[in-house]
């Protein structure tokens, strides 16, 4: 697949998620198969002001290029500015968010807030586009609210403005990430404009990014939550794509590996810092395990190497019991 002059491996791509989609976590996707990652969501002010907070977001290996950098902002100039740094620091292709819905990003007046504002969404896709040279995508929702459904109007105008490829959540800012996710909707965008059309939204399953693809003729899928303690579904969903049967789910012994190798990623990165980082990703992992309620407690208790290899023991000794079969009356 092709998104301006980048050539990616596959259309299956990891979406950027605020607090979770670091270095870490972007290269254990990408060795799993995942044709494109994303960071997490950047602040352009905190960019351009020189944040390390915000710099150390782009910092990569160069094993997860080429590497998609987010960006949100209500500042055309900052916006644009913040795109040329983020070319200098290594990004191989610029994603504008406007999908955002968090309270904290609307109120400031960036993420999803700006598909009230159509003008004003354009300024700062017109200066992006203008301050650097490689793809520039953006990230949209639906809309607003229910009555206020612009997708097509939005996708059009950024199509017009020169953007690369054009990312859809069909959920609404008032939606979050409640109720369903109005696959009909990148049907009909797609319909309408000639650059790639990633969809995203309630994708958990291999199935789910196969139905997707062929029920909204988009060019791209992109996982966000359905990736969270199961970076191996880029795998999964690449072979179902390929050949139409299901990758044999990871065994436990596999998993463990998985996780050990996720939390040194992250003791690589972040040093000690990684231990409280690593919690939720534990969380995660374990969730989909039907006594996982058992490990919770020593998942909250995580505060070293050693607590990790107790806690991966009691999974394993817990996967190996399986509950008795009961009669039916």
């Amino acid at each position: 697949m092709q998104i301006g002059k980048v050539t990616l491996g596959n259309n299956v791509f990891l979406a950027p998620m605020a607090g979770v989609t670091d270095s870490a976590f972007r290269l254990l996707a990408k060795q799993m198969g995942a044709g494109l990652v994303f960071t997490e969501m950047i602040s352009s002010e905190a960019l351009v002001r020189g944040q390390a907070r915000a710099q150390s977001l782009i910092s990569h290996s160069p094993k997860e290029k080429p590497l998609a950098v987010q960006i949100f902002g209500n500042c055309h100039e900052s916006v644009a500015e913040a795109a040329r740094i983020a070319v200098t620091m290594g990004a191989d292709l610029i994603d504008l968010n406007f999908g955002c819905p968090v309270p904290k990003v609307v109120k400031n007046g960036g993420g999803s807030s700006l598909l009230r504002q159509p003008w004003h969404l354009a300024e700062i896709v017109k200066a992006v586009r203008e301050a650097v040279a490689i793809p520039v995508t953006v990230k949209i929702r639906s809309g607003w609210d229910a009555n206020s459904i612009n997708a097509e109007e939005i996708a059009l105008m950024v199509q017009d403005l020169g953007v690369d490829a054009i990312t859809l959540h069909p959920r609404t800012q008032t939606q979050g990430f409640s109720g369903q996710a109005d696959w009909g909707l990148i049907k009909r965008v797609k319909k309408l404009i000639k650059i790639p059309l990633i969809g995203n939204g309630d994708i958990h399953t291999p199935e789910d990014s196969w139905r997707m693809l062929t029920s909204t003729g988009c060019d791209a899928v992109m996982v966000g939550r359905g990736a969270l303690g199961n970076p191996w579904i880029f795998r999964e969903i690449l072979h179902f794509l390929s050949i139409g049967r299901k990758f044999l789910p990871p065994s436990v012994d596999e998993k463990i590996s998985i996780i050990r190798y996720h939390f040194d990623l992250l003791v690589k990165n972040y040093g000690v810092k990684a231990i409280p980082r690593f919690r939720k990703h534990a969380g995660w992992y374990l969730r989909a395990f039907p006594r996982a309620a058992e490990l919770r407690e020593k998942i909250n208790r995580l505060n070293s190497r050693q607590d990790l290899e107790l806690l991966l023991e009691a999974y394993q000794a817990l996967a190996s019991v399986r509950s008795p079969i009961k009669p039916r009356p």
